[in-house]
């Protein structure tokens, strides 16, 4: 669940853990993509009141807020560091993330999933790379690299935490080192989706505008 502040600071930013939906891999905005920018838009023309509208709960949603906190403190007492929690990090009036931690000591981040359903862990267990990730979870690979580029940090550690498997691999760390060259998409594809903003919320104001002049018009004559 979001927090207020956290709601005021991230209505109508494209964020790290919807980014996915942004990306294209030929060059054009998908259904998905123009969908979700709808609702970028709709949180910058209400004020984000209508991110409420989009906030939903379940059983898996109610899992991972329970057990987060204790992922986070197994991956701190195993990797022997401090790890902070984040609050939202703004990159630029149409972006912007909140990762799960911040290791300020070696300029690091933390990305915590703790899946509801023990098979999903079990298809993470086995990601040894980045590119695995992508190949079974694109969004949380693409989360991960969205966060490094709106926090300018050098590395993800993306972990998975199951509570119910065995200790010996209950936890998975899977890091994801920042790569320019992926940078370098990550804009791409980010200024392609805050361009459809821009031009979606001009068409907007450009026919509100209209509208205004007729009724004008209208009450003059």
């Amino acid at each position: 669940m979001l927090s207020a502040e956290n709601k005021q600071m991230r209505g109508g930013k494209i964020t790290a853990s919807q980014f996915w939906k942004v990306v294209s891999l030929k060059g054009k905005l998908t259904e998905t993509a123009i969908t979700y920018l709808y609702e970028v838009i709709a949180e910058i023309m209400t004020n984000g009141l209508s991110i409420d509208t989009n906030e939903f709960s379940s059983r898996a949603t109610d899992w991972g807020n329970e057990y987060e906190p204790i992922a986070r403190k197994v991956y701190a007492e195993y990797k022997g560091v401090e790890v902070k929690e984040s609050k939202f990090t703004e990159h630029s009036l149409y972006a912007g993330c909140t990762p799960d931690g911040e290791i300020d000591a070696d300029n690091g981040l933390l990305e915590i999933k703790c899946p509801y359903v023990s098979a999903n862990h079990l298809k993470l267990l086995l990601c040894e790379t980045p590119e695995d990730l992508l190949k079974t979870k694109k969004e949380y690979y693409w989360q991960c690299q969205f966060q490094l580029y709106c926090t300018g940090r050098s590395y993800v550690d993306f972990i998975s935490y199951d509570p119910r498997t065995n200790p010996l691999y209950c936890l998975h760390i899977l890091r994801i080192n920042r790569d320019e060259a992926v940078m370098q998409e990550v804009e791409k594809h980010l200024q392609a989706g805050v361009e459809f903003i821009k031009e979606t919320i001009n068409q907007i104001l450009t026919k509100n505008k209209k509208y205004e002049k007729a009724i004008k018009e209208k009450r003059i004559n």
